[in-house]
């Protein structure tokens, strides 16, 4: 939203959202993964991934070879049976005209580096 905010609720008890995640930019078109993590665009050229108790996994990187020039207005998880899956599996586009794919792993297919961190490549598109 514009007020930098991402909030997630219980649709049957909507006095409280039950997490609440602040960003530093507004927040366009998100999607949420079926292992249960948030893709936030943001108009500050990040895309930003949280799990769904909102904590921060990572945010993609922000190379001038490697991330969006401009705002990115949207992103999309591939589904679990999709044959690129094994080289892109989060989808992001951008005012800049850019399509880019990116293989996001969450913390239980991570096999190396820290515990509970997300790795994030960008995917050959």
């Amino acid at each position: 939203s514009d007020d930098r905010t991402v909030k997630v609720w219980d649709l049957r008890n909507m006095r409280a959202p039950l997490t609440s995640i602040q960003l530093d930019s507004q927040v366009n078109k998100l999607a949420i993964s079926q292992s249960g993590m948030i893709a936030i665009p943001q108009d500050n050229r990040h895309v930003s991934i949280f799990d769904i108790s909102g904590a921060k996994l990572t945010r993609l990187p922000r190379d001038s070879r490697k991330c969006h020039m401009r705002m990115v207005s949207s992103v999309a998880w591939a589904a679990d049976s999709d044959c690129w899956r094994s080289q892109a599996n989060l989808f992001s586009a951008g005012f800049d005209r850019l399509a880019l794919g990116w293989k996001v792993k969450n913390k239980e297919d991570a096999s190396t580096g820290a515990a509970g961190k997300t790795r994030t490549k960008e995917a050959g598109y």
